[in-house]
């Protein structure tokens, strides 16, 4: 049995253990804020576009502000997700949890330190995203000069293999959590480095890892199918990285 079907199967085996409930509602009110700022967002949107002329820079410079405002609030939401990743981490380890640990790094005393390694890992990705989607930007601007449909066909595909070679390189960072729910006293930068360090040679495996659960990812196009997917794929590489840092905190 190849390292993809074992962590898949450890997984499952996990969350048989009267886990699905808890991983499955645990996921549920992690994107409640998610969800609640979404549906702000259209709320706000159509009330503006009742009482403001949509043909103005005024309107474009509104909409853009309320947008980096809600973007900002979810980002200061992200702890709930790191909360839910240690939830699964615990599943992973079979050790004792409860649904209120999503809320564990909204503690005074935890939470600025969550946020600061969670803004940075995301800086990081996003940096990679930028730097894969300019040809794609190249082909766009192109585009815009000539409107041949060829052109924005081919920005289209190019940035979709961004956002693909985005995460296949990112995967990097899955490891990054479980390093931390470890040892929460180290610096972030050095959670990192040890992160980046321990998975440098396990990184074609969790890509493995990744490519294995394709089928189930394009079934969450389906809005129902992604309340069991998202868990099982949360436990799978937190049960990854539990054996990944394992290894190292042995030695």
């Amino acid at each position: 049995m190849n390292i993809e079907q074992t962590i898949k199967k450890q997984s499952l085996a996990l969350l048989a253990k009267d886990n699905w409930g808890n991983a499955m509602g645990g996921f549920l009110i992690a994107v409640l804020p998610t969800v609640l700022l979404m549906i702000l967002d259209e709320v706000i949107y159509n009330i503006i576009n009742l009482f403001v002329n949509t043909n103005t820079l005024f309107y474009q410079g509104v909409l853009s502000f309320i947008s980096l405002v809600l973007v900002v609030v979810w980002l200061f939401s992200t702890p709930i997700f790191t909360g839910y990743f240690r939830m699964c981490y615990l599943i992973s380890k079979n050790q004792d949890y409860s649904l209120k640990d999503i809320f564990y790094y909204f503690n005074k005393g935890k939470y600025n330190k969550c946020l600061s390694l969670n803004l940075n890992i995301m800086v990081r990705i996003l940096g990679y995203f930028m730097i894969f989607t300019v040809p794609a930007l190249i082909f766009s601007v192109f585009f815009a000069i000539t409107s041949y449909v060829a052109l924005l066909a081919f920005a289209i595909t190019l940035t979709v293999m961004a956002f693909v070679a985005t995460i296949f390189l990112c995967i990097k960072y899955t490891i990054v959590p479980c390093v931390y729910f470890e040892d929460e006293s180290i610096s972030n930068e050095e959670i990192i480095k040890l992160g980046l360090n321990f998975i440098s040679d396990k990184l074609n495996d969790c890509r493995k890892i990744l490519l294995s659960f394709l089928p189930y990812i394009l079934l969450c196009f389906f809005i129902v199918p992604l309340v069991f997917v998202v868990p099982y794929i949360t436990v799978a590489f937190m049960n990854n990285g539990k054996w990944i840092t394992s290894l190292y905190i042995q030695e």
